[in-house]
């Protein structure tokens, strides 16, 4: 069965105890992956930024660096790199390295949320309260020097 499929099943099943087993199985493949990228991210504060994060959309942390396309681990990395860019100095490039992705993945996930805008309202305001979140996590551990507003980032 492949990836695609199991997500078709997993989606029509409406089973938490399936999300619980999809997730487990997710963490499994990605364990490996974990102690590379913990070894590779350059501060504590990244790591509980991108923890706090994954607490918040009810992921495990390894949904951040996961290469499985299930829809809320696709979700949680476009409303990451969303946030990541709107409450942070943050360039596309470095956003991209933190996250184990490109700044051109960056690029396109801000053009995912915005577009959100009109085919799924509800993602786009979870993505806006996220963001406000990410903010919250950053004033506790005093990283986010530079208060940014939705209206001064251009999405180009």
């Amino acid at each position: 069965m492949t990836d695609r499929q199991l997500e078709r099943y997993l989606s029509k099943q409406n089973n938490d105890r399936l999300l619980e087993i999809r997730i487990e199985i997710d963490r499994i493949i990605n364990s490996r992956n974990d102690e590379y990228f913990k070894m590779h991210l350059k501060t504590e504060h990244q790591r509980a930024v991108i923890k706090a994060a994954a607490d918040y959309w009810r992921l495990p942390y390894e949904a951040a660096y996961s290469k499985r396309r299930f829809r809320e681990v696709k979700h949680f990395k476009h409303a990451m790199r969303f946030a990541m860019r709107c409450a942070t100095s943050m360039s596309l490039q470095e956003i991209g390295k933190m996250l184990n992705c490109g700044h051109t993945t960056v690029m396109h996930s801000m053009k995912f949320v915005q577009d959100s805008i009109l085919a799924d309202p509800q993602y786009y305001m979870k993505c806006i309260e996220f963001c406000e979140h990410i903010k919250m996590v950053m004033q506790e551990l005093d990283l986010n020097k530079n208060n940014f507003t939705f209206t001064s980032i251009n999405y180009n």
